[in-house]
């Protein structure tokens, strides 16, 4: 039937065929998706025979496919002939539809062109969820149409009505390279998140599952370890049970000794309390070991007359400094006198715990018991003596 309506098309004159698309403008698609130069001869002459309203939507339907199939040059010509319609108002609504279309499928060109043709439309949003173009790039992970919209000085810190920006919805779908591209080109780092209860994007991040790369990103870019809403990053990381993130945090400086407001938690209580083996082992271990490696093969060879600290060279030493700012103190107590120990303890006797977190607990407590809070320091001792 398809192949009937195409030879029929294909055979019968421009004028004919003209006065079929003016009475139903989707006879038109049975050519376009054939040939996008015939296409272009059947829009112009179709056209003539149009009213206002029947060009509007025909121009409209026309766009928004050539933006869908990326056909370019009919794109173009669409454009150009929607631009001299009258109805400014009608006409922004319309193109900025399309320019919303170019971002999700990631079309350059359109993209372009649209905004050479109305300019304002780089910043407007959707009116039913506030979404603005750079935020569909983010979160199809259209990167190359990021990069256009940023180039056309896109604004990044704008919300959409659920209170998310280009950045969030980049994390929030995992497209990590868009994540990339916007914190280079000037997005915050330390900006909100979605959630009012996790007021901060990198502590929005911690609450993710597998968004390591993205968490990354923000640090490298800045991001402050340590900020706090009653949770730090840490702690939120802690009661997900991530190691991989609370080592990263660990890395970037984020101080483990600090407590949520009101119950004095740390987050290894959190992780204890929880039955989280996982972070507790992450918290005690602390800072990578590679930082031990270096300062050990560095002080093994003393200078005469000098301390163990002198023999390191400046770097390493802030480093070593830091390693030890980081590691966690086991004796810290809550709000009701109780250590992360005895939190695992407590815990660890309630009868309605499963055989598997049962011996979660008991390796938690182990764990505790066996940790020397003074172990960077023997460490030192050891190879300096």
């Amino acid at each position: 039937m398809m192949n009937r309506a195409l030879l029929f098309l294909v055979t019968s004159s421009l004028t004919t065929i003209s006065s079929l698309i003016a009475m139903d403008p989707h006879v038109l698609s049975l050519v376009r998706k054939e040939k996008e130069t015939l296409a272009l001869q059947l829009f112009g002459s179709a056209l003539d025979r149009m009213d206002y309203a029947n060009k509007l939507y025909f121009c409209v339907d026309q766009l928004n496919w050539a933006v869908q199939e990326r056909y370019e040059t009919f794109a173009t010509s669409v454009i150009n002939t929607l631009k001299k319609l009258p109805g400014e108002t009608t006409k922004t609504e319309y193109i900025k539809k399309a320019f919303f279309m170019a971002a999700i499928t990631g079309n350059v060109y359109c993209i372009q062109l649209l905004l050479h043709a109305q300019p304002a439309v780089i910043d407007e949003s959707e009116d039913k969820t506030g979404r603005s173009a750079l935020m569909y790039t983010a979160m199809h992970g259209q990167e190359q149409a990021a990069g256009v919209l940023l180039d056309n000085h896109a604004q990044t810190e704008l919300m959409c009505k659920d209170g998310r920006s280009a950045l969030t919805y980049a994390i929030e779908y995992d497209k990590m390279e868009v994540t990339k591209r916007l914190l280079e080109r000037g997005a915050k780092p330390n900006g909100r998140g979605p959630d009012p209860r996790k007021a901060t994007l990198i502590k929005w991040t911690a609450s993710l599952d597998q968004r390591q790369p993205h968490l990354n990103l923000l640090l490298a870019a800045g991001a402050d370890p340590n900020v706090k809403q009653d949770y730090t990053p840490l702690m939120t990381a802690a009661s997900k049970n991530n190691a991989g993130y609370i080592s990263l945090l660990l890395q970037y400086g984020a101080d483990p000794d600090l407590h949520t407001t009101y119950s004095l938690c740390t987050a290894l209580m959190i992780a204890a309390q929880e039955g989280h083996y996982n972070a507790a082992q992450a918290l005690v271990v602390g800072a990578p070991d590679p930082i031990i490696t270096k300062v050990v093969s560095a002080i093994r060879k003393p200078r005469d007359g000098s301390n163990y600290l002198q023999c390191l060279p400046a770097e390493l030493c802030r480093e070593f400094m830091q390693y030890l700012r980081m590691t966690v103190d086991t004796t810290l107590k809550n709000n009701l006198g109780q250590s992360a120990l005895e939190l695992a303890q407590i815990k660890s006797n309630n009868r309605g715990l499963d055989a598997k977190k049962k011996e979660e607990y008991a390796k938690i407590i182990t764990l505790l018991q066996d940790k020397d809070a003074e172990k960077p320091a023997k460490v030192v001792e050891t190879a300096t003596s």
